[in-house]
């Protein structure tokens, strides 16, 4: 390996057409011989692991592995599907993404594509911990997306594959339906996938119709799975359902207004994009609204039944999906009957009473404009606000009075 540590790093790994420690390594991984294969990634390991990750030589060395398509290599022995191999694999693409180079020039979208297909066997296969490491890898991949802040997967410029990816979870729900560990490290894979909202996303009927087929049956299986969890008395368990079902919530009210907006597209997708299509986007947003209000309300009532199991961090993030959902539906007309929900389930006494009892200061901001909300809502249907000039004034003074 002496070659390649001390390698001056050109662009071109054999500009004379002699063999050097790269062209080995890349015979190694193409071999199909799986002891060969490993031996290569073990190489490729111990070079990059010996500089520091944040040194020039070290995102040198990595820039010269990207720039002679080591990922194509790699990609390509996971074809193998042998799980020791498979992990030497994930180990040496986790390496090489430390280079904002990994992501922007597109070795994040072929990663993610082997490895998809890797996860299609191994889930139709029953095994557990191969599927447990691509689901890991997958979404530290996609968070890796957001932080270097490249093409979002689910845009129609991406090169990801995101159709697949949510195909694979979509066929996933039903091989690990009894598995609360697989299905919440899927489902913080679908976290990933969604929360990273760039301004200039656009997402096409394909994706956006996929995605709504995938968070339909995942919001399903996770409150089934919380409630189970509560049930069977695992509080720890329960705890991260709670909190990602909320969060995926937030995600998906991100989504409504960029799948519902009119997008600003490109020239060729503009040309592309018709009243089909921008009718179609506006169906697919409307019809998540429908499967996140589905959940809040069941949220709603396992909230009021378990508030005294549900810890102050978790009860924090229910309380911006209850405060984001009224702020994203203020003119929709479900909004009194949310109220009403709310309501009957004794919100109105419970919001001010775990304030008190929970005497957070996050809590108390976002529990005070929840209960605001609800209020103005109630008062506008029961006390005929509405008829009032200064109905303004009136909601004003809600507010003021619930802080």
């Amino acid at each position: 390996m002496y070659s390649l540590v001390n390698t001056n790093f050109n662009r071109t790994y054999n500009p004379s057409g002699r063999q050097n420690a790269l062209s080995d390594i890349k015979k190694l991984l193409t071999s199909r011989d799986t002891t060969a294969q490993n031996k290569a990634c073990g190489y490729l390991i111990e070079v990059i692991s010996r500089y520091n990750k944040n040194s020039n030589e070290g995102a040198r060395m990595v820039e010269y592995l990207l720039d002679n398509d080591i990922t194509v290599f790699l990609c390509e022995a996971t074809s193998n599907l042998d799980f020791t191999l498979f992990r030497s694999i994930l180990s040496c693409l986790r390496l090489l993404w430390r280079s904002h180079q990994f992501f922007a020039d597109e070795h994040a979208a072929h990663a993610m594509t082997a490895v998809l297909r890797a996860l299609a066997h191994y889930a139709g296969s029953g095994s557990k911990p191969p599927v447990d490491a691509c689901l890991h890898f997958l979404c530290d991949l996609l968070n890796g997306v957001s932080v270097n802040k490249t093409t979002p997967p689910l845009s129609h410029q991406s090169a990801y594959s995101a159709v697949q990816l949510l195909a694979c979870l979509n066929a996933l729900a039903t091989h690990i339906s009894t598995n609360p560990n697989t299905i919440l490290s899927s489902a913080l894979v679908l976290h990933a996938l969604i929360s990273y909202q760039p301004e200039n996303l656009t997402i096409n009927t394909n994706t956006a119709s996929a995605l709504l087929e995938v968070l339909k049956k995942w919001l399903s299986l996770l409150m089934g799975t919380l409630n189970h969890s509560m049930l069977v008395g695992d509080n720890g368990v329960s705890g991260m359902f709670y909190v990602v079902i909320c969060q995926i919530g937030l995600d998906v009210f991100g989504l409504i207004k960029l799948v519902g907006r009119d997008q600003k597209a490109d020239f060729v997708q503009t040309i592309l994009s018709d009243d089909h299509e921008i009718n179609a986007l506006r169906q697919c947003a409307g019809h998540m609204g429908e499967a996140v209000r589905l959940v809040v309300a069941e949220l709603i009532t396992f909230t009021k039944e378990h508030q005294n199991q549900i810890s102050t961090e978790e009860y924090n993030v229910f309380l911006k999906l209850l405060l984001i959902f009224f702020y994203d539906n203020r003119n929709n007309e479900y909004l009194t009957d949310f109220c009403d929900l709310l309501f009957s389930k004794g919100y109105l006494m419970m919001l001010p009473q775990v304030q008190i009892n929970r005497n957070d200061v996050s809590v108390r901001k976002v529990s005070t404009l929840v209960l605001g909300e609800m209020l103005k809502v109630l008062a506008e249907k029961y006390l005929n606000v509405n008829d009032i000039q200064n109905s303004d004034n009136c909601a004003k003074d809600i507010h003021v009075r619930t802080i």
